[in-house]
């Protein structure tokens, strides 16, 4: 039986919207465990709540505020973000490659 495959993966998210610009408003952190995803971490950057045109992404789940969120998956990804992770066969196909890329960055090398 294989060993289990943790994926650990940070994503910066980017906003663009004319009175922004293009502008990196928050860092998300994707945990996923054989290809399922488990919990997902979110928090906006300084900067961007400083902002005075900043918005909430989300503002039932994701109050437009400095500090980390945290949401476990069990019964599925986010809504905030659902739209955006690819479906079951993206994953199928990421997840191994991810998997690799990780192990290659362990040993030293790249991809």
């Amino acid at each position: 039986m294989a060993p289990p495959v943790q994926v650990r993966q940070r994503l910066d998210l980017y906003l663009a919207t004319q009175a922004l610009g293009v502008r990196h408003a928050a860092d998300v952190v994707l945990e996923e465990n054989n290809g399922r995803l488990v919990r997902v971490g979110f928090r906006y950057r300084p900067d961007y709540v400083a902002d005075d045109h900043a918005f909430s992404i989300d503002p039932a789940q994701l109050p437009l505020r400095e500090g980390e969120f945290t949401f476990s998956c069990s019964a599925g990804s986010p809504a905030f973000i659902d739209d955006y992770l690819p479906d079951l066969w993206g994953r199928r196909i990421l997840t191994p490659l991810a998997a690799q890329r990780q192990r290659r960055q362990a040993q030293g090398t790249s991809l």
